[in-house]
């Protein structure tokens, strides 16, 4: 029972933290400065 607690509270943590990647992504492919170059050796680690 408690590792089923444990399971659904990281989930729900977990999904907000990964759409506000998905933002930063976004909003860090929508500036100028950034060419796709970089983005694409950020991505790829």
């Amino acid at each position: 029972m408690k590792k089923s607690i444990l399971i659904v509270l990281s989930v729900f943590l977990a999904l907000p933290a990964f759409s506000q990647v998905n933002f930063g992504l976004k909003a860090g492919v929508s500036t100028t400065n950034v060419q796709m170059e970089d983005v694409k050796m950020l991505t790829s680690g």
